[in-house]
């Protein structure tokens, strides 16, 4: 019966867990994009609010939130089960009560920090809640006409080439499929035209830059031991970024996990020409990168 019970319980509680990670794993895409929470948690240094989260910095500060409170609330009822136990006095019926009180709460108290730290041991990645899903390798994210399906066709004639002149403005697809597959986004929609605005665009990137921003992921995941938020926030939209007509300069979001991943790098101080000249420069992977202050520049 004890056994019966508390295998219930505990099966009912892995369920619950099961399929809200699966949901959440399904609605988080494949980035982790900063937003601004409602009810904002103690996550950052000494306890402090920040000022964005993340779905997985979010979730795994509610799991270590839950955990807490689940071990102050077995100390109570330990506590509790104390008090009654002394007042019982010489009565058998309360004297039991309270002995099981007791024996319940530090059972609690055992699989709540016994379940934590075999995660935590076997991979921390176990309580890390990293739901950014990777796109199954081999796919695109771009539609192939008829002649592609065939066999039509080489990869350089599906880059997107800028206009040199017209306002028309072409699509970049393509180029936002690889980037897909390196687990990068694009903050908004393609350009339809020269001079637009509210847009961003990334055709016509140099292969090697997309190939350098795929490798600064994987670098940046590696080294901070969770997924990096990489997305591109401006890139060959040269009409709305001065610095941006070589195909090779690209603004990247900032995020909490990435930004601490620049700064761990080389510092060059200011007095660079990417970028701002006076703000801060950082050496990352052999690129540079400048703090713009609500993004950063990077020069490729």
């Amino acid at each position: 019966m004890f056994f019966s019970k508390y295998f219930s319980a505990a099966l009912a509680l892995a369920s619950i867990i099961f399929f809200s990670g699966t949901l959440v794993a399904v609605a988080a895409n494949t980035m982790d994009i900063p937003y601004t929470a409602l009810a904002p948690l103690p996550l950052g240094e000494g306890g402090t609010m920040l000022k964005t989260y993340t779905i997985s910095t979010y979730l795994s500060g509610m799991f270590k939130l839950i955990i807490a409170l689940g071990a102050a609330f077995a100390v109570l009822m330990g506590i509790t089960g104390g008090i009654q136990y002394v007042a019982s006095g010489i009565a058998p019926a309360a004297r039991k009560g309270a002995k099981e009180r007791i024996t319940n709460a530090l059972l609690g108290l055992v699989i709540i920090l016994t379940s934590y730290l075999i995660l935590n041991t076997i991979d921390p990645k176990l309580v890390a809640f990293n739901f950014g899903l990777p796109p199954i390798e081999g796919t695109r994210a771009v539609a192939l006409t008829p002649l592609e399906l065939l066999g039509f066709g080489t990869t350089s004639e599906r880059w997107c080439v800028p206009p040199q002149t017209g306002t028309a403005w072409p699509s970049d697809a393509y180029e936002r499929g690889v980037l897909y597959k390196k687990n990068i986004l694009v903050n908004k929609a393609n350009c339809t035209a020269v001079g637009a605005s509210g847009c961003t665009s990334v055709c016509g990137l140099k292969p090697d830059v997309i190939d350098a921003l795929g490798e600064l992921k994987k670098n940046c995941d590696n080294k901070m031991g969770k997924m990096c938020a990489v997305w591109v926030t401006g890139a060959t939209e040269h009409w709305l970024h001065k610095s941006h007509n070589n195909n090779r300069n690209v603004d990247l979001g900032m995020s909490q996990t990435f930004d601490a991943y620049v700064r761990k790098s080389i510092y060059l101080g200011t007095g660079h020409s990417c970028g701002i000249y006076s703000a801060p420069h950082w050496s990352v992977d052999s690129h540079i990168f400048v703090d713009e202050g609500d993004h950063w520049h990077t020069c490729f």
